[in-house]
């Protein structure tokens, strides 16, 4: 059996669709054995549309419930560590894989983790690429990484700058650089000879995205504002991935309208429970008025209202558990808020639709809605009522009924594509996935200024260090005399920055090292030889702990930082010191410090 793990985060029209393609998988092949990872508040919707699927929660939410969410939605990048322990979850739950498939929220976790683990990589986007290429991001890879740049540009990699460009160019970020370092013990950037590019599978309407971008060629200038989108050029453009419609299990009950009567379905999926929509009131006042125009009665779909907010019945609250795929089909028109997903149950079920977009790529697929003819897209609530009668009109109506049945096998056709990839033998075996514990983190060449040769298991805390002793003169503040031939212990050598300062700057005649911790004792050594050219004469390395009395102590030792390691009785100052000093992102010290191992030390 091998292994199949699935990765989806961000929001359940994000994580649904590939639920839905881990479930057949875990059917239609039986050499595989299928986990599904994700939020653990998706784990009913995940488990009913994958329960064959081994389900792995992570503790992360959807969203982090700030303004941020909707400010900075680009995760990928995560330039300020905020999603930075969610990736590490991703990493403790699909270490075991065989095959990692994901969705592009999950890339970053994910191709980093199947490059450690040598296994191939699938992305299964039921959207487009949510993050556009920076303007400045080709001038700063050409001149901070230019030997990585000639060799794309003469096409010697595996990935083109093409690739890069257009969907991968996040790899090779600040954030992303630091999370292969610290938490996989890979070099900050991939080896582009060595990596290759992911295949990559959309679940969208191709047909929709095709009349709207006829749509929008046969408008004039003075039109609306344009459609922007483009696709990679190695990417595989499949249908919607839907899940089968599922009837509620008491239909009475969960559908207070009669067989005759064609309600218009109101949605605001994520947003609505995430209190993510500005004024709902508002909305809804707006929905009313919306709705006794046309003459029609509304089934609403929102966590937080009642019934008694629909005062003459014209809004009636449905279940949230109630599947579109289900429900849809009952009604005229649905109004929501322009989620990929929702626009594709729409089409699927081949009724008109209203978008009111709230944040991410909303206004894009309302737009898209918009000018394909198949609904209408409304930016402020003043127009919905028109929105809505224009909607209900006979043209739209003919145009989204031509959607209707159009259903391909777009989830076998995905499935067959992994089955495929779980016939290729692995690239070479790798043991990482079996160890549960942090491995210690192999030494690598670490640029200081002036000091050839200097490696270090975390360039991080290197540079940091670094910083204390040369630039902020920490450990010799004013008031703290040296001179020219002093005699100076160094006592915690750390990797040897100290005692190569006190011979470089302070000029000492003899120095000291003290060091109990092994491979921190051969860092010194070698730090420090390296860094004066061998010259290590009247410079004593000793290999144990310094203290009032001869004997024996315990050293807690910190693999990940190694430098901050320390001697059991000042455990509670050091880790106070690590958490709160600000040398380290927040997010990474539990990690950092989760392997720690107590030795005995002379």
């Amino acid at each position: 059996m091998k292994r199949i793990v699935f990765v989806a985060l961000g929001s359940r029209g994000d994580v649904q669709p590939l639920a839905v393609i881990a479930g057949r998988m875990a059917v239609s092949d039986e050499r595989a054995q299928v986990a599904f990872s994700s939020h653990e508040e998706l784990s009913s919707v995940c488990q009913r549309l994958a329960p064959r699927a081994a389900f792995r929660p992570l503790a992360a939410p959807c969203f982090l419930g700030d303004s941020q969410d909707l400010e900075n939605p680009v995760c990928v990048v995560d330039t300020k560590g905020r999603r930075r322990q969610e990736w590490i979850q991703v990493i403790q739950t699909a270490r075991d894989a065989d095959l990692l498939v994901c969705n592009l929220f999950a890339m970053p976790p994910c191709i980093h983790l199947a490059d450690k683990l040598s296994v191939q990589l699938v992305v299964c986007s039921p959207s487009l690429v949510p993050y556009r290429l920076p303007d400045t991001f080709e001038s700063v890879f050409q001149q901070e990484l230019p030997d990585i740049w000639e060799a794309v540009m003469s096409a010697r990699t595996c990935v083109s700058w093409q690739d890069i460009c257009e969907w991968l160019w996040p790899i090779f970020t600040e954030a992303h650089g630091q999370f292969r370092e610290h938490f996989l013990q890979l070099p900050t950037i991939p080896d582009l000879h060595q990596l290759e590019p992911p295949k990559l599978f959309f679940g969208i309407d191709a047909m929709l995205l095709e009349q709207a971008r006829e749509a929008q060629s046969a408008m004039s200038p003075q039109g609306a504002s344009s459609i922007e989108w483009s696709l990679p050029s190695s990417s595989i453009m499949l249908g919607p991935w839907y899940a089968q419609p599922e009837p509620p299990l008491d239909l009475r009950a969960a559908w207070p309208f009669a067989p005759e009567e064609r309600p218009v379905f109101v949605t605001f999926g994520s947003m609505g429970q995430q209190n993510l929509v500005a004024d709902p009131a508002a909305l809804l006042g707006s929905l009313r008025d919306a709705l006794r125009a046309c003459g029609k009665r509304g089934a609403v779909q929102w966590p937080t209202w009642t019934e008694s907010d629909g005062e003459d019945g014209t809004l009636r609250r449905v279940p949230r558990d109630l599947s579109f795929g289900w429900s849809f089909p009952l009604c005229c028109c649905v109004v929501h808020h322009g989620g990929i997903g929702t626009v594709s149950e729409c089409l699927r079920a081949g009724i008109p639709q209203v978008v009111v977009p709230v944040a991410y790529d909303q206004p894009f697929w309302g737009a898209v809605v918009g000018r394909s003819g198949v609904g209408t897209c409304v930016r402020e609530l003043s127009d919905l009522k028109d929105g809505m009668v224009r909607a209900l009109s006979s043209g739209v109506a003919e145009r989204a009924a031509a959607y209707k049945g159009r259903e391909e096998e777009a989830v076998a056709q995905v499935c067959s594509a992994l089955s495929e990839c779980l016939s290729d033998p692995p690239s070479h075996p790798n043991t990482w996935r079996d160890d549960k514990t942090l491995p210690l983190r192999q030494p690598r060449p670490v640029h200081l200024p002036d000091l050839p040769g200097f490696v270090s298991p975390s360039s991080s805390e290197a540079a940091w260090v670094y910083s204390e002793v040369f630039e902020q003169r920490v450990y010799t503040p004013p008031g703290i005399r040296t001179w020219p031939g002093m005699n100076i212990v160094d006592v915690g050598g750390g990797a040897g920055l100290f005692t190569i300062f006190a011979r470089k700057v302070c000029k000492a005649n003899f120095i000291t090292l003290i060091e109990p911790a092994h491979e921190s004792f051969q860092l010194c050594v070698h730090n420090v030889t390296a860094a004066l050219g061998g010259s290590v004469d009247r410079i004593s390395f000793q290999e144990c702990a310094c203290g009032a009395d001869d004997g024996e102590s315990r050293l807690l030792f910190f693999p990940g930082l190694p430098s901050n390691s320390c001697l059991d009785e000042f455990e509670s100052l050091k880790r106070s010191h690590i958490a709160k000093d600000g040398a380290f992102n927040p997010d990474l010290v539990q990690y950092l410090t989760a392997s720690e191992r107590r030795e005995t030390v002379a």
